[in-house]
């Protein structure tokens, strides 16, 4: 490919396996947040970050998702 083309393809596919990772990641995190006792048995500092990095997989998830949009609409 020359310089600044882009392989709409390949960025899909690329985007779509980190979709899937972070997709993944958010659920595991989900579940282990909604364990019973979970408030009880996690200390709060560690509850915080979790909480942080539900945000952070749910904002990743979305730019993930636009991207593929986006590379969607320039497949020939």
């Amino acid at each position: 490919f020359s310089q600044g083309v882009i392989d709409a393809n390949a960025e899909i596919a690329k985007s779509e396996k980190r979709l899937a990772f972070a997709q993944q990641s958010l659920a595991k995190l989900e579940q282990q947040r909604a364990a019973p006792n979970y408030a009880e048995k996690r200390p709060e500092d560690v509850q915080a970050r979790e909480a942080a990095k539900v945000d952070e997989w749910k904002g990743e998830i979305s730019a993930l998702e636009g991207a593929i949009a986006k590379f969607e609409k320039l497949r020939v």
